[in-house]
């Protein structure tokens, strides 16, 4: 009898060796590492192009307009478009290829015009980076590619047992915490979607791994919840390989509501330019881009420096050494005064 064990023993080894062996799972849970197995499959459509100008790869909200943005093309990549807007004047963009230590030449003359500038390259696979010039207080800088590769995101609610719905919704809500869910069209294997990445108001607040998950038509999530303000605006970018070895990246706008969002499929309101506040300027994505010492979706938040703290009047509350409007007067500790004047005065990097 103990032959018989010992050759059972020796069978079942025999078999995980080869990745015969099954892991046990528990329930709602599939796959060699046990990921999240979806109630019921849902479904997931691929993005439009209303605009012509393909799929948004990149962007960088800048308050001084002073830094490069690095940008990954893939080898699904075709024509390449980018812009920036500036509350400046007339401002201009330069794109510099890392591979071939070389500037591009834009394939026509580039659209310039007082308040932006448009050209379009086209690239091989690899990285790039652009850098800005522009008389300005803050910009917008967005890269768009025409490419079949396109990612769609979703946020699922309600805890933690929500990574097992397929039905999420296209907005984040202000104060629920949210599970981010993703699908790559035209992105075969072994490319994968690695990471997903929120920023508010420019500024990255969310960086997570991806896993996959099973029977379920948004197959990747991040496994950490994750909770907006909808005083703020929000874009997030999704990032991984194509099946080419490239590295990828996609991004657009994911918008914070402040109530749930509605059952009917109701047409996304478009922002327009008198929705802006305090001097903000309409531009790409249709957005508010907003001068210096103001925040938010409509620029409707004043910013306070040097320390400052926002009282419930919309007005600032100065640290000792520290007057004006925003608290932008005071002490010079290397230009870190007035950040209009700011010459050495560094943000946080989008990359």
């Amino acid at each position: 009898m103990q032959r018989v064990y010992a050759l059972l023993f020796l069978i079942l080894a025999a078999c995980c060796l080869v990745g015969q062996c099954q892991q046990s799972c528990q329930a709602n849970h599939a796959g060699p590492h046990c990921d999240p197995l979806c109630s019921q499959r849902g479904s997931v459509t691929a993005p439009s192009d209303p605009g012509g100008y393909g799929q948004f790869l990149a962007f960088s909200q800048q308050p001084a307009c002073t830094r490069a943005m690095t940008l990954q093309i893939d080898s699904h990549c075709g024509t390449l478009t980018l812009q920036i807007d500036s509350i400046g004047t007339s401002p201009t963009l330069t794109l510099y290829s890392n591979l071939s230590a070389t500037f591009v030449t834009p394939t026509d003359p580039p659209n310039a015009q007082t308040s932006f500038f448009v050209a379009k390259y086209n690239v091989e696979p690899g990285q790039y980076v652009v850098i800005p010039v522009a008389d300005s207080k803050s910009c917008l800088i967005t890269a768009q590619a025409i490419s079949d590769l396109s990612v769609v995101i979703g946020a699922v609610s309600g805890g933690t047992q929500s990574v097992y719905s397929d039905t999420p919704s296209k907005e984040l809500t202000s104060g629920v915490a949210s599970y981010p869910v993703m699908h790559a069209f035209n992105l075969p294997k072994p490319g994968a979607i690695t990471r997903i990445t929120f920023f508010q108001n420019g500024n990255q607040n969310y960086g997570a791994p991806t896993a996959v998950r099973y029977r379920c038509a948004y197959d990747v999530y991040a496994g950490y919840l994750y909770t907006c303000n909808s005083a703020s605006s929000y874009r997030y970018m999704a990032e991984g390989f194509d099946e080419n070895g490239y590295k990828f990246m996609r991004s657009d706008r994911m918008p914070c509501i402040a109530a749930p969002p509605p059952t009917t499929s109701t047409p996304p309101t478009t922002t327009t330019e008198s929705a802006c506040l305090s001097g903000g300027t309409l531009v790409a994505l249709r957005e508010c881009l907003c001068p210096p010492f103001y925040t938010g979706s409509r620029c409707e938040t004043m910013m306070c420096y040097n320390g400052g703290t926002l009282m419930g009047n919309n007005t600032c509350f100065c640290q000792i050494g520290y007057s004006g409007t925003f608290c932008q007067d005071g002490k010079d500790c290397g230009g870190f005064g007035d950040p209009r004047k700011a010459k050495n005065l560094r943000y946080p990097e989008f990359r």
